[in-house]
């Protein structure tokens, strides 16, 4: 698929959604970079956007994150790249704080739209790590639509992807 049209069709599914959150995985990584920095620019268009890579957000310690999540009460148009739940290196009870955040900056700013890209490494079942499973409070729950890249389209999803072989 061609970077500009996968761009564009994320953006429409984002503009069109109905609740007004949409997250989307399986990117090709040969897409991925140039795919995020055209939506990037896109939401530099919008009303008060704010563009926030999820791994530096989970870098962050606790009170920093708590700091920016209160500043950004009042972004309208949030753009979230990089999201990763179970991944290589990825801590999973802070990526579930900072999902917990990007959550409750939604609820508190109902008329904020979110556009979630997981990265193409991204791994956020539930299921594939021991002690966690889909039902156990997910951070994604319901409240996200759910996409993924399927060849030329992107295809709806009633949860996140279940983790696949040879994705870490």
């Amino acid at each position: 698929m061609e970077t500009s049209k996968l761009a564009i069709d994320i953006l429409r599914k984002f503009y069109g959604s109905n609740v007004g959150v949409v997250l989307v995985e399986g990117i090709p990584p040969q897409e991925y970079l140039a795919s995020v920095r055209v939506i990037e620019e896109q939401f530099l268009r919008l009303e008060k956007p704010l563009s926030r890579d999820f791994l530096e957000m989970i870098a962050k310690d606790h009170e920093a994150l708590f700091d920016e999540m209160l500043k950004a009460r009042d972004v309208r148009n949030w753009f979230v790249y990089n999201l990763d739940l179970f991944g290589e290196n990825i801590d999973p009870t802070k990526a579930t704080e900072v999902m917990g955040g990007l959550r409750a900056a939604k609820n508190m700013n109902q008329q904020a739209r979110q556009l979630m890209i997981a990265r193409p490494e991204a791994n956020l079942d539930y299921n594939s790590r021991k002690g966690f499973t889909y039902h156990d409070n997910h951070p994604l729950g319901n409240w996200c639509e759910f996409y993924r890249v399927d060849g030329e389209k992107l295809v709806s999803e009633q949860s996140p992807i279940k983790h696949r072989e040879g994705i870490k």
